[in-house]
C-alpha cells in the first residue's frame, strides 16, 4: 500500500493537482463533484471532509481511514487524499505509508485574488501558515516534492513528475495535457 498526500494554501491548486493523479489512477474515494468554483471537481474526500469538520471523530485515523477506504471500493491501489496542510499535525503525521507529499504552491498574489473571487478571506496569514507547515515538512525529511502549480499549467510537469517517480507511477503527459485546462485556471 502508499498513498499521496496533496496539500497547499487554498486556491493554490490543490484540486488540480489531486485530478492530476486520479486521471492515472490513483484512488480518492467517494469526493466532493464539481462545482463553479472547481468545474473539475475537488478531489476532497467527502469522509475526511466530515472528519476535519467534526462531524466524525477517529481514534486510530489510519486504520479508519483506510477501512473507509476500502467501503468507497478502494483494492489497495496507490490512494491519494488532499487537504490543507494545516491538517498534517492533527491527522496525517501518523500515517505510515505515505510515499509522496505533493506541497502545491502558487505565486501569492495569484492566491488572494483566487480567494477573493470565491468569497475566501484573502488573509495573508493563512497561506503563510499553510507554507510555514509545508517548509516544516520538507525540513524533517520527509517525502516532500514542491510543485508549483502555475508552472503545471503552463506544460512545465518535471517536479510533479518526481512526486509520481516517487509512488512508482508512470506520468502520461498526453493525459495531463488532457486533463490541464488552463481556462479554469483563474486570476493568473
Amino acid at each position: 500500500m502508499s498513498g499521496v498526500l496533496i496539500i497547499g494554501a487554498s486556491r493554490s491548486g490543490t484540486s488540480m493537482t489531486a485530478g492530476l493523479f486520479a486521471v492515472h489512477g490513483v484512488f480518492f474515494g467517494d469526493c466532493v463533484g464539481p462545482h463553479q468554483m472547481n468545474p473539475k471537481g475537488f478531489f476532497e474526500n467527502k469522509w475526511l471532509k466530515k472528519v476535519y469538520n467534526g462531524e466524525i471523530k477517529t481514534s486510530n485515523f489510519d486504520a479508519e481511514w483506510k477501512k473507509q477506504l476500502t467501503k468507497e471500493g478502494w483494492n489497495n491501489e496507490i490512494w491519494g487524499a488532499r487537504c490543507g496542510a494545516e491538517r498534517w499535525s492533527q491527522y496525517w503525521h501518523n500515517v505510515d505509508d505515505i510515499k509522496a507529499i505533493v506541497c502545491c504552491y502558487r505565486p501569492r498574489k495569484q492566491i488572494e485574488a483566487s480567494r477573493a473571487a470565491v468569497g475566501f478571506n484573502p488573509n495573508r496569514k493563512t497561506i503563510d501558515y499553510n507554507w510555514g507547515i509545508m517548509k516544516d515538512l520538507r525540513e524533517q525529511g520527509l517525502p516532500v516534492v514542491d510543485v508549483w502549480t502555475n508552472q503545471v499549467v503552463e506544460g512545465d510537469y518535471l517536479d510533479v513528475k518526481e512526486a509520481f517517480s516517487k509512488l512508482g507511477l508512470n506520468f502520461d503527459t498526453k493525459l495531463a495535457d488532457e486533463w490541464i485546462e488552463p481556462e479554469h485556471w483563474r486570476h493568473g
